[in-house]
């Protein structure tokens, strides 16, 4: 702050008592509605700044500008939209991995965490809309089965579920899972628990 200071007044641009700086460490992980000005302006501003001062980082894979990913920290390659009903039942209605990122198991390892949140929060089925072309995957690869008429009735009554024109519903019954401790590094460590 001495150092602002003193190089205000040495080009008499304002009084000393005029500046007012703050410095934040900012993580471009989680968006803070409630902040002033919020996280995501205050991170858009640094990567402004480094597009003034720098010339374009070009990625040499992708051919994208680095800033904004090294800045916001993450890139979004796959997502999903998935809704709870308590313990009964939840729904994974759309789900997408990008063109460029398609087959490099990004969504598997997104399913795995979606999978292991449900099964800590005691769900017990996991339902979706499927189109033809898709089922066998989510029934191959992700353990999915076709629902029956009267299992589709029964959830469609009970349940605001999402159903698209022309597809199939499929079912699968959540694993549940456990904390079981940390490991050697600290992380958290999460066990299924073997239905007998």
């Amino acid at each position: 702050m001495n150092v602002i200071k003193k190089k205000r007044e040495e080009v008499n641009a304002c009084s000393a008592a005029d500046v007012d700086v703050r410095w934040r460490v900012l993580k471009g992980k989680k968006v803070d509605t409630s902040d002033c000005g919020g996280l995501r302006t205050l991170l858009s501003k640094a990567v402004a700044i480094f597009h003034d001062c720098f010339d374009l980082i070009i990625e040499s894979v992708s051919k994208t500008d680095i800033i904004p990913s090294i800045v916001y920290g993450q890139v979004v390659v796959s997502a999903g939209i998935f809704r709870i009903f308590g313990e009964e039942v939840a729904e994974l209605p759309l789900v997408a991995t990008s063109k460029d990122s398609q087959g490099q198991g990004y969504f598997q390892s997104l399913f795995s965490c979606i999978d292991k949140l449900l099964g800590f929060l005691h769900v017990k089925n996991l339902v979706l809309p499927s189109a033809s072309e898709a089922e066998s995957i989510w029934t191959n690869k992700f353990g999915f089965d076709k629902m029956t008429e009267e299992e589709q009735n029964k959830f469609r009554n009970d349940y605001p579920l999402i159903i698209f024109k022309g597809t199939s519903m499929l079912q699968k019954k959540v694993p549940k899972y456990r904390f079981v401790g940390k490991s050697a590094e600290g992380c958290e460590v999460w066990g299924r628990i073997c239905a007998k």
